[in-house]
């Protein structure tokens, strides 16, 4: 069609309309990428969580494939989009698609990491709770923290503790940095300071 476009539109006016086309094209195959990855990504949460039976090492390779293509597809995306005129319905799309393809490239390295981690034997993690509405440099007052239990990619315990509680039951006595006993008045160092 694009040398009877040609014709008609003229061959300016046919360039610019091919690269709508072609935009739209890849629109359509970054979301069609995306919505599988996270479709794979929830068979990966089913398995982690509810310890459904899978191959979790295919379904990330799977997923990092896919959100690979999606990422090619909005890079493209961003390329066939400079100087052309995108109807105002689109616009905010469009500037919030760097910040996008940084957050999928984050995710596509991120990938190997969380593989690695869930083929890993029994290990626990730490969680910390903060309450921004108490700030601290990392966030906030941390209150409480979590346990989470991992054992072969599959979540085998998670349990919530009050950080007083640990707090209370600790022996011994750690000096506060100098900065918080002269400003704050510390006499300790607990867990719910160390941020």
């Amino acid at each position: 069609l694009s040398s009877l476009l040609g014709l008609v539109l003229g061959e300016e006016s046919n360039l610019v309309f091919s690269r709508y086309v072609t935009l739209g094209i890849e629109a359509s195959s970054a979301l069609s990428y995306g919505s599988a990855a996270g479709q794979k990504m929830g068979l990966v949460l089913e398995a982690v969580i509810l310890g459904k039976e899978s191959n979790l090492s295919n379904l990330l390779d799977e997923s990092g494939l896919l959100l690979e293509r999606a990422y090619f597809d909005l890079v493209d995306i961003s390329a066939i989009s400079k100087n052309l005129k995108i109807p105002s319905q689109y616009s905010s799309f469009l500037s919030d698609l760097p910040a996008t393809i940084e957050d999928l490239d984050l995710a596509i390295k991120t990938l190997p990491l969380l593989k690695d981690f869930l083929g890993k034997e029994k290990q626990t993690l730490l969680v910390l709770f903060q309450n921004n509405m108490e700030l601290r440099p990392t966030g906030g007052f941390i209150g409480s923290y979590g346990l989470l239990t991992f054992d072969a990619g599959q979540l085998f315990d998670f349990t919530v503790h009050d950080v007083y509680e640990d707090d209370g039951q600790l022996h011994g006595h750690v000096e506060p940095p100098p900065e918080l006993k002269k400003y704050l008045g510390e006499t300790g160092w607990y867990l719910r300071d160390s941020n």
